[in-house]
């Protein structure tokens, strides 16, 4: 069979590319979402309570490995940055964008504030509920 040099590098670049030591060098490298389980359940400035579903976007396996490792403390900060908000801080899309950038920041400030790696890429909420 008759391969053009086109199609001869293209093997080549598959071949290297899918080596088992470049797939292991991309894996540490790939977005990950991490489930913040339990799901919060926090009392709120005004004796009301919102329930909150979330997942945390990490840009590789060392912060998820940081941020497993300090769940505790990364929860902690979290509860009580959610517990000090009132339901009129999270009436709009904007607001809840606000808490949803603010949760992202404190995670990675806790990671930082720790010695850990901190490539938090967001905090996406998956469900709210307020009562």
């Amino acid at each position: 069979m008759y391969m053009s040099r086109i199609h001869r590098f293209l093997l080549v670049l598959t071949l290297v590319l899918s080596s088992p030591a470049m797939a292991q060098e991309g894996a540490g490298k790939r977005p990950t979402f991490v489930s913040m389980n339990p799901h919060f359940t926090v009392n709120l400035g005004d004796g009301s309570f919102l329930q909150l579903e979330a997942q945390t976007l990490v840009r590789n396996t060392e912060t998820y490995d940081a941020l497993m490792a300090n769940m505790s403390p990364v929860r902690h900060n979290l509860i009580m940055y959610f517990s000090d908000l009132f339901p009129e801080d999270m009436s709009s899309a904007n607001q809840r964008e606000e808490l949803r950038t603010a949760a992202a920041r404190i995670i990675k400030e806790t990671l930082t504030n720790m010695s850990q790696p901190d490539d938090v890429r967001g905090f996406f909420i998956t469900s709210l509920i307020m009562q």
